[in-house]
């Protein structure tokens, strides 16, 4: 915390000494971005842009602090600006989807195949594309975008426990969900968010034994895990 406020320290009065100095406004600018100055930020940012009006590491900074306060539009508006741009710019094309798939307009998958096309096998897109799909009623699509991803790393944790989860609760497919769980959990030993809903799936087909089983697994590994606590009260 010292090195970052000394630092802070440093290139404030870098910038007063030359108010010209691009550089160093766009590294004070990501300090007052991290420690949520979002105003002192966009001050370092714009006046870069007065200078520089397609720096588009100035519109990211600025575009990420819109999106951190809630301002999806404007957030929305800096990141399109930045692809017009830079056709390349991974980042911003990931931030698009992101926030169009919260809205839920399919034009997410666009910007995670751009995504993609910019950095190809980028599992942070091939998983936000999937996810997609899972959140708006296209199973079919993401159970395959899934397994996809597992054919290329088959110990992709997410992508094992979001098979497992909607074969849980979409499906109800019980069986299949514990494989998923299974899958998950030779990969992770220690994954509790798996081994609980492997629990919850055993509870689903009624073999409370094991379901009591998974709960107390998952609480051996984290003793705080709310859900196993509740679970595990569920099959007493």
């Amino acid at each position: 915390m010292n090195r970052s406020i000394n630092a802070k320290y440093a290139l404030e009065k870098a910038v007063q000494k030359d108010p010209s100095n691009e550089e160093a406004k766009l590294k004070l600018a990501e300090i007052y971005y991290i420690v949520r100055q979002y105003d002192k930020a966009h001050k370092q940012v714009d006046e870069v842009l007065r200078a520089n009006p397609k720096n588009t590491k100035a519109m990211f900074i600025k575009s990420m602090s819109f999106k951190e306060l809630g301002d999806t539009l404007n957030a929305i508006t800096g990141f399109e600006k930045i692809v017009e741009i830079d056709e390349a710019n991974y980042d911003a094309f990931m931030q698009l989807g992101v926030l169009y798939s919260n809205l839920k307009n399919p034009v997410a998958v666009d910007y995670f195949s751009n995504a993609l096309r910019v950095k190809p096998g980028s599992e942070e897109a091939l998983y936000g594309k999937a996810f997609f799909f899972q959140n708006n009623d296209q199973l079919d699509r993401a159970i395959q975008e899934f397994t996809n991803m597992l054919n290329e790393n088959p110990c992709f944790l997410r992508a094992h426990f979001n098979l497992g989860y909607i074969h849980l609760v979409e499906l109800n497919v019980y069986q299949q969900a514990i494989k998923h769980f299974d899958d998950a959990i030779a990969c992770n030993a220690k994954f509790t968010k798996a081994i609980y809903n492997k629990g919850v799936a055993y509870e689903s087909l009624g073999d409370v034994g094991n379901a009591r089983k998974f709960f107390n697994q998952a609480l051996a590994i984290d003793p705080e895990y709310q859900l196993a606590k509740e679970g595990l009260k569920r099959v007493q």
